[in-house]
């Protein structure tokens, strides 16, 4: 049970930041780019759990920066 809980938890750490500084600076840029940070950390903390093959590889194409 703790291992389908750990990912969710920092998924919803990032969602709650995201809502704050949105609401706070008013600024939806701070919700859309913590929302998917959240996004991907989860997936990649679940698939690391999961003993995927591509778990890293996966967030890190996600969290790649884009020019």
């Amino acid at each position: 049970m703790k291992k389908k809980t750990f990912p969710f938890g920092i998924w919803l750490v990032f969602e709650t930041v995201a809502v704050i500084l949105w609401l706070a600076l008013d600024n939806i840029f701070y919700f859309y780019n913590f929302s998917y940070i959240g996004t991907c950390l989860f997936f990649g903390i679940a698939f690391y759990l999961k003993k995927k093959k591509y778990a890293r590889s996966i967030v890190q194409f996600e969290l790649l920066p884009v020019k």
